[in-house]
């Protein structure tokens, strides 16, 4: 067997495969919205244990944790991006959304209403997160 027909026997057999629907663009802004609120929130519990570090004041756990968060947030916008863990998500980002909407402060409602929206838009694409490719026995 020479090289080249291998070459043409792997080319043949990943033709085989089927592809993902492609991605929808409210998968895209859902994902968007989450790994950039995940980022604003690092980014604020840093400068709020920088600042107790200046004032000398213990960093409490709630700052540590508010910190974790927002990296859950990243992570979670990472996976659904690709097609992953859209049911963690969508529980996650619904209390995170209660809660923020309960906050009654701006940037708290601003947050909330973002946070509804991807979950409105997360369960609006179910059925691409659902795809399986179909079984090459039949259906």
């Amino acid at each position: 067997m020479t090289q080249g027909s291998t070459s043409g026997a792997r080319r043949a057999a990943a033709g085989d495969k089927v592809a993902r629907p492609p991605r929808p663009a409210l998968v895209e802004l859902a994902a968007a919205i989450l790994v950039v609120g995940g980022v604003l929130s690092i980014l604020s519990s840093i400068e709020v244990v920088l600042t107790l570090g200046q004032q000398g004041q213990p960093v409490d756990a709630l700052s540590l944790l508010s910190l974790a968060i927002g990296l859950g947030f990243v992570v979670l916008g990472v996976l659904a991006r690709y097609g992953r863990a859209w049911l963690v998500a969508v529980n996650v980002v619904a209390v995170a959304a209660f809660l923020e909407l309960i906050s009654a402060t701006i940037i708290g409602l601003l947050f909330g209403a973002l946070d509804v929206f991807v979950v409105l838009a997360l369960f609006w694409e179910r059925p691409w997160f659902q795809w399986r490719p179909p079984s090459p026995n039949g259906p």
